[in-house]
């Protein structure tokens, strides 16, 4: 398919984990400062976190952040269709 200029307009696929996390902290009213203890990481580190999709973060970071806001994080495939 031939390139056109409207290739630069075209938005980046939806980071599910990451809208996730956002819209827990907005309904369980929970900060990143809340987060970055719950983490064990300084709040400087979690802003820096939060620029980054949190399948980027180091694993206990991600577990424990999931952990706290009640989200389990899964990747790959998860079942088989049936025949």
């Amino acid at each position: 398919m031939p390139r056109t200029n409207l290739d630069r307009y075209a938005a980046p696929p939806i980071d599910w984990l990451l809208a996730a996390i956002l819209e827990r902290m907005t309904v369980l009213k929970i900060s990143q400062k809340d987060l970055s203890e719950a983490a064990h990481v300084s709040y400087d580190v979690m802003r820096k976190y939060f620029t980054r999709s949190p399948w980027s973060w180091p694993d206990d970071v991600r577990n424990n952040v999931c952990r706290k806001l009640g989200l389990r994080p899964m990747r790959g495939v998860y079942g088989m269709p049936e025949e």
